[in-house]
């Protein structure tokens, strides 16, 4: 029974501990776990019925805490794996993530937790996506990435980005 409502530019962050239902929640709103009641709507678009990948052609970007990303491809082939048309061409990804350029040519393997943050919202953007679902972003990682990626969202809300995030950090948030 969760009502809410966000504009083209705003954020919300939902914060709590473990096990209240933060990431079903974010899963639900992706299309990755069965919704049992209500409705999902983007942009006057009724999702609730739609299958994640319709979800994710609607514009709906998630960033799952387990990132996943492609681990054996190199950066620059992740950012061109899930790519559409549109205005975040990998050099305008790298131009917002420097860390990533300097990395292009590494293996997902071979990334810190921090760089394969970004490079998992880097993929996301490339989606074409509006709304960017942001699970557990700054868990885990060194407070100088955890800044960056503060930024980051910053950045994307003044671009007319919408954003989810939950987590625990509630000064990150």
């Amino acid at each position: 029974e969760v009502s809410l409502s966000l504009g083209e530019g705003q954020t919300l962050a939902l914060l709590g501990r473990n096990g209240v239902g933060k990431t079903t929640f974010m899963d639900t709103l992706a299309g990755a776990t069965r919704q049992h009641g209500g409705h999902i709507e983007l942009g006057g678009v009724a999702l609730h019925r739609l299958p994640a990948h319709a979800r994710a052609g609607a514009g709906i970007g998630w960033v799952p805490q387990e990132r996943n990303i492609f681990k054996s491809l190199t950066v620059h082939e992740n950012l061109t794996a899930v790519a559409r048309t549109g205005a975040w061409t990998p050099d305008r990804a790298y131009e917002m993530f420097p860390r990533l350029a300097e990395r292009k040519g590494n293996l997902g393997t071979q990334l810190s937790g921090g760089e394969q943050q970004m490079l998992a919202v880097a993929r996301i953007l490339r989606t074409g996506a509006r709304l960017l679902l942001l699970d557990e972003i700054s868990e885990g990682l060194a407070p100088v990435i955890v800044q960056a990626l503060a930024r980051m969202i910053v950045t994307l809300r003044q671009k007319g980005y919408t954003v989810v995030m939950v987590g625990q950090n509630f000064r990150f948030a």
